[in-house]
């Protein structure tokens, strides 16, 4: 029986009993020509556990989970998910091969009126705030206007509305200005309401694979949900993020592997992260990277064999994490390479990492100092850089500035 076919009968079941544990038939997709994205889908919307067989599975549109808790889980790498879509690429729709929903990427931003301050538990927003309740989740962003870049993030829980006043239910950890003005989604200092909370997603056990050059698109990616766990997954994409998170909150990616042909996995905006005893590798870009003020983070133990110009970076106000017993295998390029380039980040501990060597007559190990590139620049201070070890080929083992 084609694969279409077995999981309508087990979604029909599975809806009419509220969700459970399904495992699908083995795929038809790669083997035959035929298309298994409604199927992992249904299967998939089901919620609860799937435990997909051994086969390639092809899907030509994004795969969404909105359900919680659910767990995609394969028997190996050889549960194997190919990503071929059809162009012109749409956001969300055909763009990256698994996401949590995209939502909140087309709500606008709410004004917070007053800066934020670390302790605080309210603030001040304009607008109408009548559909806010108790145990909302909030995305606070503070965008920087030359470049739209995003300076400060977090998540916050409403624990009540009292006209203009939003009272949290945990004091903020990160701090916030109000200084630059506020635009929508250009600058400023706002917020979005999280519209449909998916958290306790798992991915574990599989592969996903994205083989086109010609679409611009990550394999797993994280989006603006809650408690999200990667592990002993497997993906590639030949021109896109093989993992790739954005306004999420409690990433934990974990015994995986990440490659791409020319774009880095990149965890953006992302708090709570957990980067543990991956690889990551990209043949034209850098390994991995942190940016858009990530916070409260652990990378440890990752390893990136193969990177060019730039083995990992932390960029753009990037604070309160630890970077250690990470593994830079030496570097290619065609300028000065970096084992790490960290610009605008506070509180960060990065030691006992081991940095192999890089091309380029001017090359550095490590290199560390302030964002310049913002509106308003974003110091780097209250590091922690020593001690790492590193490889003979570097110019200049560290390059510190504006950073005790």
């Amino acid at each position: 029986m084609k694969l279409l076919q077995s999981l309508a009968l087990v979604v029909a079941f599975l809806s009419a009993c509220g969700g459970g544990s399904v495992t699908p038939a083995p795929a038809q997709g790669m083997a035959s020509g035929s298309d298994d994205t409604a199927a992992v889908q249904a299967a998939v919307d089901a919620g609860g556990v799937v435990t997909f067989p051994a086969g390639q599975y092809l899907l030509t549109k994004t795969v969404v989970v909105s359900k919680s808790n659910t767990v995609i889980q394969g028997v190996g790498p050889t549960t194997i998910f190919t990503f071929k879509p059809a162009l012109p690429l749409s956001k969300c729709v055909n763009d990256r091969a698994f996401t949590t929903p995209c939502d909140v990427f087309f709500m606008p931003r709410r004004q917070i009126t007053a800066p934020i301050a670390v302790g605080d538990r309210t603030f001040a927003a304009g607008g109408d705030l009548s559909d806010l309740v108790a145990g909302d989740w909030l995305i606070v962003t503070e965008r920087d206007q030359k470049f739209a870049d995003i300076v400060a993030f977090d998540w916050a829980q409403v624990a009540s509305v009292a006209g203009a006043t939003v009272t949290m239910a945990a004091p903020f950890r990160t701090a916030f200005s109000s200084a630059q003005p506020f635009d929508l989604n250009l600058s400023g200092l706002g917020f979005v309401k999280v519209p449909a909370m998916v958290q306790g997603v798992e991915f574990r056990n599989l592969t996903v694979n994205v083989p086109d050059p010609g679409a611009d698109v990550p394999a797993i990616s994280i989006f603006a949900a809650l408690d999200t766990t990667v592990d002993r997954v497997t993906a590639y994409s030949a021109n896109g993020q093989a993992f790739y998170s954005f306004l999420a909150k409690g990433v934990v990616i974990q015994n995986s592997s990440g490659s791409s042909g020319t774009t880095l996995n990149e965890f953006a905006a992302t708090v709570d992260l957990q980067l543990i005893n991956n690889v990551f590798s990209d043949t034209q870009s850098t390994g991995f990277g942190l940016d858009l003020a990530s916070a409260f983070f652990t990378v440890s133990g990752n390893s990136v064999p193969v990177s060019q110009d730039i083995g990992m970076y932390l960029l753009i106000g990037i604070h309160d994490g630890i970077v250690e017993d990470n593994q830079i295998a030496y570097i290619t390029g065609s300028g000065n390479s970096v084992g790490l380039l960290a610009r605008g980040t506070q509180n960060v501990t990065i030691t006992n990492n081991y940095f192999a060597g890089g091309a380029g007559a001017a090359s550095m190990g490590l290199a560390i100092g302030p964002d310049d590139n913002e509106a308003v620049p974003i110091v780097s201070v209250h590091n922690v850089i020593a001690p790492n070890m590193f490889g003979p080929e570097w110019w200049v083992d560290y390059d510190p500035t504006n950073s005790p």
